[in-house]
């Protein structure tokens, strides 16, 4: 398994390096760090899925933030300037969270930052503040924390940079602002210690876990772990993964070193899981989940040795589409990727473009790689389309009720597909030529009739 891995990772380094130095190849086009590109080569078809596998939506969230945690140790025995430049980090992932949310149009990370970065000036506070009680301060970050957090998971916030969105940053610093604003933390430490004893502890005594503390947040980290299940995105599962991390850095008040190693953790597993989240929309087809042109073309410069490749067409589209809609063209072109899916673990499927998808084979022969596109075809035409009458649906539920049973609005057709194959040989070496005669095999499969594999 662990050569397997090497193996994989060897070949993304030797891809990175044709991709940099390739003459044709625009720089413009790989905005990504290097490390991006190793984990989308390395994975294969893993990150160009619809939803991300488990491993992604929360076990890497918390791997980033156990490795940081991690260096506790090591922080406790360093001198005071490396404490400090570390309890900096927060505020400088924040900023970088800021900028790149704002770029890929991310506002829900856009919002988390914030909130992590108001959380851990009130653990700041918390830790070194004056003229303020700790006990207050810890419960006033608590609860609006949980309750932020809570309602950023379920939402789907405005672009900041507008009216809408600016003003939800207001509503969300305000509480923090009341709550280390001078005298304010002591009001509410007065009210907290009035409460009974049994719901309450002294913090200054080690880790924090009352019956109190833990009503305000199982609550909120059960709702967030639902969301994130739900969802399976990686911002999702990060927001359940920083939930967990502020938790665990607000009940072990005894070691604030430790706190702060959780904040930093957390703030950075939501800057690492933007930056892959992002670069998985820039790379992945949203209608199909197929990997895009754009992974495509990068594939291309990487190519080398023997492999063959596929351009699939959908016969037809234009008409079915016009017939029968664009929304079950759509489930056509989805149904056509999930069967480009299967079509082997070395070989990577892609959108092109419209109806038009494209396979790679690596170390695959041109007439095996036949044989395999024309299973492929015959997979596709044999499959079963239902297409409901979306004409013939009733618009009001009670009519709906009456014909419901009565009348089927289902109907079952089948699309078939035209492919055209290629490999490199000594006239065409490089991936563009290849993929040019792919091309003219297959307008030859259409002109032959359509439903075949032209190689």
């Amino acid at each position: 398994m662990t050569i397997v891995w090497r193996q994989k990772l060897r070949s993304s380094e030797h891809f990175l390096a044709k991709s940099y130095h390739c003459k044709n190849y625009n720089k413009q086009q790989l905005k990504w760090p290097a490390i991006l590109l190793i984990i989308e080569h390395a994975l294969g078809n893993q990150m160009t899925q619809q939803r991300f596998g488990f491993f992604f939506v929360f076990i890497l969230p918390a791997l980033i933030v156990i490795m940081i945690s991690l260096t506790f140790d090591w922080l406790k025995n360093t001198n005071q300037v490396y404490q400090a430049q570390v309890q900096t980090i927060p505020y400088l992932a924040a900023v970088l969270a800021f900028v790149l949310a704002l770029q890929y149009y991310q506002f829900k990370t856009f919002f988390a930052a914030l909130i992590l970065l108001l959380a851990y000036l009130s653990f700041w506070q918390l830790l070194h503040g004056s003229n303020s009680s700790p006990l207050g301060i810890y419960w006033g970050l608590s609860i609006i924390f949980s309750m932020q957090w809570l309602w950023l998971s379920f939402s789907q916030p405005s672009n900041p940079v507008s009216l809408k969105g600016l003003t939800t940053a207001i509503l969300l610093a305000l509480p923090y602002l009341i709550l280390m604003a001078d005298g304010n933390s002591l009001l509410l430490g007065q009210l907290i210690q009035s409460l009974p004893k049994s719901w309450r502890q002294d913090i200054i005594n080690g880790v924090w876990i009352s019956p109190m503390a833990l009503m305000i947040f199982l609550p909120t980290l059960a709702a967030v772990s639902y969301r994130s299940f739900k969802e399976r995105s990686l911002i999702a599962g990060s927001m359940f993964i920083c939930l967990l991390a502020i938790f665990t850095a607000l009940v072990w008040l005894q070691r604030p070193l430790y706190g702060v190693t959780f904040f930093v953790g957390a703030s950075l597993t939501l800057v690492v899981s933007l930056f892959i989240e992002s670069w998985a929309q820039a790379y992945r087809d949203e209608l199909t989940g197929l990997a895009s042109r754009r992974a495509l073309m990068s594939r291309l410069h990487s190519l080398s040795g023997r492999y063959s490749l596929a351009v699939i067409d959908v016969d037809n589209f234009k008409v079915f589409n016009d017939r029968y809609g664009h929304d079950t063209g759509d489930d056509v072109l989805r149904i056509v990727a999930q069967q480009l899916g299967k079509v082997g673990p070395r070989n990577k499927a892609y959108r092109f473009g419209g109806e038009e998808f494209v396979i790679l084979m690596p170390g695959k022969h041109l007439d095996d790689a036949h044989q395999l596109m024309d299973q492929l075809r015959k997979r596709i035409a044999n499959y079963p389309v239902v297409i409901r009458d979306r004409v013939r649906r009733p618009n009001q539920d009670v009519q709906g009720i009456e014909q419901r049973g009565l009348v089927s609005v289902k109907r079952t057709i089948h699309i078939t597909v035209s492919i055209g194959i290629a490999q490199p040989d000594a006239r065409n070496l490089k991936p563009a030529s290849v993929f040019k005669l792919a091309d003219e095999a297959l307008y030859r499969a259409k002109a032959q009739g359509r439903n075949q594999v032209v190689s």
